[in-house]
């Protein structure tokens, strides 16, 4: 009994470990998203904007390094106590949705961010090349869906009747229909602050002349 109790104990802490890294990574990216779509569209980028990403980023990189972490315990864990559960179809999918989103990650620190850091004190849209709006774009659209799916899988909402296939199907398309969406919006948003970039400099241009 004492045997079976501290095994319990162990999978109650792994699982709430797991949870807790999800919970901190999901509302760090949310975050994170809010103050970069914000930056995004005023005329300058605050400082103050940069430390809160460069803060909350560490925050996203403890949550990933939480569900890889619990994650490969839980694997240990059933590999030694209940080899069928390796055969989950929502455990399959969600190691790859993790792979996906760590790469993401890796992306994200070292492009998308210094290139904002670059254009600091001005306004990043207004400012970036065609490539860099897409990369903020498609960056910040898989982060977003990747860790919306983690959140599901956790719950297990009748997933579990369903393939490995038929799962990645699911989220791949929603990626194919959000990160177009996001970047029609970038690329959207970017054009309209460049025009009003532009009209407020012949704006000062007719009043220095007048």
């Amino acid at each position: 009994m004492l045997d079976a109790l501290q095994t319990l104990n162990l999978l109650d802490l792994l699982t709430a470990g797991h949870l807790l890294g999800l919970v901190i990574g999901f509302g760090a990216v949310l975050c994170i998203d809010v103050v970069l779509i914000n930056g995004y569209l005023t005329i300058k980028w605050p400082y103050s904007g940069m430390a809160f990403c460069q803060t909350f980023t560490r925050l996203v990189r403890i949550g990933l390094y939480m569900l890889w972490l619990t994650g490969l315990s839980l694997v240990f864990y059933y590999f030694v106590n209940s080899p069928e559960k390796l055969q989950s179809s929502v455990l399959q999918a969600k190691m790859i949705v993790v792979v996906i989103l760590t790469l993401d990650s890796v992306v994200i620190h070292r492009k998308a961010l210094p290139i904002v850091w670059k254009y600091r004190a001005r306004n990043v849209l207004a400012n970036s090349n065609a490539n860099e709006t897409a990369l903020f774009a498609i960056c910040l659209a898989v982060s977003l869906v990747s860790w919306c799916f983690l959140i599901l899988f956790a719950f297990n909402l009748g997933f579990e009747q369903q393939s490995v296939a038929q799962l990645l199907s699911q989220y791949f398309f929603v990626l194919i229909i959000v990160v177009p969406f996001s970047c029609a919006i970038a690329f959207r948003a970017r054009l309209n602050i460049r025009a009003s970039s532009l009209l407020t400099y012949q704006d000062e241009q007719v009043i220095s002349q007048a």
